[in-house]
């Protein structure tokens, strides 16, 4: 099963039930559990997607998340540290991790 097949399937799942195990995800995919919590991990930070695990049920759903901002450097795509305010023009401008600063 292709990567986005599996993004599609698991998204129906946690939209038809009200809380999925982590265990009948993986034999749903028929997939490792490294691969499956790589997927879920590309879906919340690349998709944005509200997945949440549930303490009670012990299962993964779909909750509601707030559209997010944006996450990385526009310079270098590098994870955002701080803002800074230039003295020069007085507007800021992120800085990344990697040191760059970049303008929006």
């Amino acid at each position: 099963m292709e990567r986005l097949e599996r993004f599609y399937k698991i998204d129906r799942l946690l939209k038809e039930r009200t809380s999925v195990p982590f265990e009948a995800l993986q034999e749903a995919l028929e997939v490792s559990p490294a691969t499956l919590k790589r997927d879920l991990d590309y879906m919340r930070a690349r998709f944005n997607a509200p997945i949440e695990w549930d303490r009670g049920t012990r299962g993964f759903r779909s909750g509601s998340r707030a559209p997010a901002r944006a996450t990385s450097c526009p310079g270098c795509g590098s994870a955002p540290r701080r803002r800074t305010r230039c003295s020069a023009c007085s507007s800021c401008s992120p800085t990344c991790s990697r040191g760059c600063s970049s303008r929006t």
